[in-house]
């Protein structure tokens, strides 16, 4: 007996069954070709006995385990005691598949990256999966497309469940997208992948960032917005440092990329973070920020303002105003009398006078010549 001649042996596979086609190495009385499809998991072996006469034979091994490798042998025998003829002619892997609940398929989502101390969020396509996404994988490779730009391929292990594909780095920001889906099974140098799968289409993406300019008043913020490519919508908001609370908003429609909004009304001399978000669809993006003091402005009356009587003086009190709108640098007092109608003026610094309330002793007006 002679053993089969590897290079006339053809073979395929799906996601459980082998087939192998070959030729026959000997013919005749008592004899017959014998396939054996070994796992190299588990080491299970199936096995499938040829007894036709034709020169051309073939079989196949069925019920296999998906996404798995197997060692593929063809043996020839003989009754009467022939030793057999042993062929080993290659190894093959079975397909992985894909579920078949939509359910349990691969999920695609627009989303936000979390963020880090060295890493600001940004805008992602969030691809999840389950462990019962498909079996005998051990990558996933989605296949990302739009009507403008070709089609992105992204690969991850199945074991991870997760990638996120970044739209700014892959330039997918504002774009409608479809998401599909192929399992992979990638064993000993082998490389085999299931039939592809669509998991989403025309899913649309978020627009990116505006870009933003501040020109502050002294109770409002200029804010020109630059839109990024598709926005339909811009939106600015002033939050004070002390709270996420908006101190205002307010929105408008770009014209040629551009618009500009105020922000009012505002305190003056104080601190604002102001965000601003495009949106696309009901899709906003995420924020831009950018910080901002708004200018200083006359402060509110002083407070508590009255006169005692101080032996030869008269004792000015007063409290700083509620609103200083700046920095208070100084105080301006002027007095006079009956006898003396052109009165006086005195400016005092601020830095000498108490915080809260300041004692200031003023003489008396002199005598008329």
């Amino acid at each position: 007996l002679y053993s089969v001649n590897p290079s006339s042996v053809s073979y395929s596979a799906n996601e459980s069954a082998i087939s192998v086609t070959w030729d026959a190495s000997a013919t005749g009385a008592g004899v017959h070709h014998q396939l054996r499809c070994l796992s190299g998991s588990n080491g299970s072996v199936v096995i499938r006995n040829v007894t036709s006469p034709e020169q051309r034979l073939s079989a196949t091994c069925d019920s296999l385990q998906s996404g798995s490798e197997f060692s593929l042998q063809i043996f020839v025998l003989k009754v009467g005691g022939f030793k057999p003829a042993l062929a080993k002619v290659g190894q093959l892997l079975t397909w992985p598949q894909l579920s078949a609940d939509p359910a349990s398929r691969p999920s695609a989502a627009a989303a936000e990256s979390q963020p880090s101390e060295s890493q600001p969020a940004e805008a992602v396509l969030l691809l999840n999966w389950t462990s019962s996404a498909a079996e005998g994988a051990d990558l996933l490779q989605f296949r990302v497309s739009s009507a403008s730009k070709p089609d992105l391929l992204r690969e991850a292990a199945f074991i991870s469940m997760r990638l996120l594909l970044s739209l700014a780095e892959a330039e997918l920001l504002s774009l409608k997208l479809t998401v599909a889906v192929t399992a992979v099974a990638n064993k000993s140098g082998l490389r085999q992948e299931s039939s592809e799968i669509v998991i989403a289409e025309q899913l649309q993406m978020p627009p990116g960032r505006p870009s933003v300019s501040l020109l502050p008043d002294r109770r409002a913020v200029e804010v020109s917005l630059t839109a990024s490519s598709g926005s339909e919508l811009l939106t600015a908001a002033a939050h004070a440092d002390s709270g996420s609370f908006a101190a205002a908003t307010n929105s408008c429609r770009p014209d040629s990329g551009r618009c500009t909004v105020a922000l009012q009304p505002l305190r003056p001399f104080t601190n604002y973070s102001v965000e601003a978000v495009a949106e696309l669809s009901g899709l906003a993006s995420l924020p831009q920020r950018s910080e901002v003091q708004t200018l200083e402005d006359a402060p509110s009356q002083p407070q508590s303002v009255r006169l005692d009587d101080a032996s030869s003086q008269l004792l000015c009190i007063w409290r700083a105003p509620s609103e200083p709108n700046g920095v208070i640098r100084n105080y301006s007092v002027a007095w006079g009398s009956l006898s003396f109608p052109d009165g006086a003026e005195i400016r005092v610094g601020a830095e000498v006078t108490a915080a809260d309330t300041t004692f200031l002793p003023l003489e008396p007006p002199p005598l008329p010549a």
